[in-house]
């Protein structure tokens, strides 16, 4: 077996060398760039959801200076208590605002987010117009009906935007696994403030009323306290290394002292006169001791996704760090890769490349030998198939360059009559199914002008067929010089022309076929002997309609030519429209 040229050793061994360059550089790069991606994600899915619980908890703060609104008479009603149902609103509607702009530039989530945004502002709307409604009339005439009816619009305004803060949750976690424990305590500990802040809507018309709780209404605030009873429960025995972060624990004992101290103390001195409606609080003064123990709920959940921002801002951090260090590296390799084969180029490959150069302008139609370089034998071969190959090409561009011409001028025969020069039946056949495809999808319609020059059997006996030649020609040249570009002008059979028009109308057909006949009319023919012949034509017009095909517009347009001919020549007849309801 021969040993292996040169040029095969060096191309083996460049092939080599790249492939495992590439493989370990491009895995490097990737790997590193598939946690900086990742990490990104994440911080990004994060701050989404951040906003999402936010907006929830804004929403449910807001009941509470609602609550007092409606448990006060209008003329009771001080500025500051105003102010702060109107603080409330206004931090509401930021912050649904903040979550439609973050959802706005995130990447496509499995729902719609701006849509439910929508619905949610109009939910919220509407629970905001019954609080003022009830907050104007005196405090006699609001029953107790007409304040739940209230309290539970605020309710689905919640309702509606933990399904949000639910669906961007669940997609975060889905993102990545390691992000599943913040998101559900996160989520945890929200619901935990709305059930806290629902115990307090449900005391909110027996404080007003001052009358005793009812069963149902017991029953409700029993089970909202044996759900906050079961998520402290769960959330002790959360696994995970969050209660180990820093400030984590804090917050936590901030919850169970606050609620679960404070505020069930604030409860259950409401209960403990459920039956008698004997109640130590309004519900002003109710609202101002029960809010501010829920803030610890509130500071526990904004901790815990703040520290899993942290944390994956710190993984985005490392993973860029690795990224850059795995691209430099990369870089390393790609220009000891580079500098090495740089220095094989100029013993081997610049004869290659040269001869690369030449094929190039070879193939770009250049035939013109460059000047090349001294050479092995193993590039004198090569250059002496490329003259070959020029020449070759050269002889195949010029068959192709006559190839090309005669197969224009084929199809420019095919399509024209030869006497008139203008399109020949065939080719208006195939241009008029054309049109008509095209029109019966966008609605509108063509127009097909058909004439025939009166008594042309007459010109052929009197002057002869050359002289009826030269009419052909002349009826051609007139019809085609005054119709449009766009329009299509055409030898139809013996003394016969027809003319496309796209996008017309009955008036606009009629209005052509009515200029073509007076031109024809008005101007003779000259013929050869220099003697002038006057002819005309008669005209038959036809428009398609939705259900028309190509020969049904032919038929009409020839029975109206007929018509034009039995009323008398030189006139202008249209065929009748189809009644588009008969069409259907």
């Amino acid at each position: 077996m021969n040993a292996l040229s040169t040029d095969q050793k060096f191309k083996a061994g460049s092939l080599l060398i790249l492939t495992i360059a590439c493989i370990l550089a491009g895995e490097l790069v990737w790997s590193n760039a598939r946690d900086y991606l990742r990490n990104l994600d994440n911080l990004t899915n994060l701050r989404l959801y951040h906003a999402a619980l936010h907006a929830a908890n804004q929403l449910s703060a807001e009941r509470g200076p609602s609550n007092s609104l409606m448990g006060m008479s209008p003329g009771n009603n001080t500025e500051a208590q105003i102010l702060q149902l109107a603080t409330a609103r206004a931090a509401s509607d930021n912050a649904l605002m903040a979550l439609g702009q973050l959802a706005a530039q995130h990447r496509p989530l499995p729902f719609l987010p701006q849509h439910q945004l929508v619905d949610i502002h109009q939910l919220l709307r509407d629970a905001r117009s019954r609080v003022d409604r009830l907050a104007a009339l005196p405090l006699t005439e609001r029953s107790g009906e007409h304040i739940d009816q209230a309290i539970n619009g605020m309710f689905r305004v919640v309702d509606q935007i933990n399904l949000v803060v639910t669906v961007i949750g669940n997609h975060a976690a889905k993102a990545d696994r390691s992000l599943s424990d913040a998101i559900l305590m996160a989520q945890v500990v929200g619901n935990m403030r709305e059930y806290a802040g629902r115990v307090g809507s449900l005391l909110m018309v027996p404080l007003i009323q001052q009358r005793p709780l009812a069963l149902d209404r017991r029953r409700n605030i029993a089970n909202l306290l044996g759900r906050l009873d079961e998520m402290n429960e769960q959330l002790n025995h959360q696994i995970g290394d969050y209660w180990d972060r820093p400030g984590m624990h804090e917050a936590r004992e901030q919850v169970t002292q606050q609620y679960f101290g404070t505020g069930s103390t604030v409860i259950q001195t409401v209960l403990s006169n459920r039956n008698n409606g004997r109640y130590a609080d309004t519900a002003a003064s109710f609202t101002e001791r029960y809010v501010p123990t829920m803030r610890a709920i509130e500071q526990l959940r904004d901790r815990i996704v703040d520290s899993g921002t942290n944390q994956a801002i710190a993984d985005l951090k490392t993973a860029r760090k690795g990224m850059l260090l795995a691209a430099v590296l990369a870089c390393g390799i790609a220009a000891v890769v580079g500098t090495l084969l740089h220095l094989a180029r100029h013993r081997l490959l610049s004869p290659l490349l040269r001869a690369r150069q030449e094929i190039i302008a070879l193939a770009n139609g250049n035939y013109e030998t460059l000047q090349r370089p001294p050479s092995g034998q193993e590039a004198r071969k090569l250059f002496d198939a490329i003259d070959v190959l020029r020449t070759h090409q050269q002889q195949r561009d010029l068959l192709e360059k006559r190839l090309t011409l005669l197969t224009r001028q084929f199809k420019q025969q095919a399509a024209t009559d030869p006497l008139t020069g203008v399109s020949n039946r065939r080719a208006l056949d195939e241009m008029g199914e054309h049109l008509l495809l095209n029109a019966m999808p966008d609605g509108w319609q063509v127009g097909l002008p058909l004439l025939d020059i009166d008594h042309f059997k007459l010109v052929n006996d009197l002057h002869g067929h050359p002289a009826g030649d030269e009419v052909l020609r002349g009826v051609a040249q007139r019809v085609r010089s005054a119709c449009r570009s766009e329009d299509n002008v055409g030898r139809f059979g013996g003394e016969e022309f027809t003319v496309l028009v796209a996008r017309t109308d009955t008036n606009a057909a009629r209005l052509l076929a009515e200029k073509l006949r007076q031109l024809i009319a008005d101007t003779p023919i000259v013929l050869a002997d220099g003697k002038a012949l006057f002819v005309t034509a008669s005209f038959g017009v036809a428009l398609s309609n939705a259900d028309s095909n190509w020969a049904d517009l032919i038929t009409a347009a020839d029975q109206a030519l007929y018509a034009a001919k039995r009323n008398g020549r030189n006139r202008v007849e249209c065929a009748p429209e189809a009644d588009p309801e008969r069409s259907a």
